[in-house]
């Protein structure tokens, strides 16, 4: 997701025949996200469906929460509202809506990461709106 501290440990490099690439050996402090199933991320709500909730985990990684296997039967969706509304204590999960999650699944595709989670877990929920 970020680096810094890059030092460049050669002070030369060779070309070989007509390639356009140079080779250097570097030192770097890397900062990597490795999601995994049974962890805890959160994300903000950028998109609300009838049958899964997106979001954006660290404003860059995509995760969904699909209605039937990750959320608590004490939401319903309100198409009025286009959001998720807790029947027993009323508080909504709409676009920009901060969840905390479960991750169930990752999945690797093209070199992107995306995750489904769930809330039916402890610990899980809504933080913020």
């Amino acid at each position: 997701m970020a680096y810094d501290k890059l030092k460049i440990l050669d002070t030369h490099s060779e070309m070989f025949n007509d390639s356009p690439y140079l080779h250097f050996d570097i030192q770097v402090r890397l900062l990597v996200f490795r999601p995994v199933v049974g962890s805890y991320v959160v994300g903000t709500v950028n998109k609300i469906e009838s049958d899964h909730i997106g979001l954006l985990v660290n404003g860059i990684f995509n995760a969904s929460v699909i209605s039937s296997a990750g959320l608590s039967s004490e939401f319903e969706y309100n198409v009025v509202l286009n959001a998720w509304v807790n029947k027993n204590t009323n508080q909504t999960i709409d676009v920009g809506t901060k969840l905390r999650l479960q991750i169930s699944k990752v999945f690797h595709f093209l070199q992107v990461v995306s995750m489904e989670c769930n809330m039916r877990v402890e610990n899980t929920g809504i933080l913020s709106v």
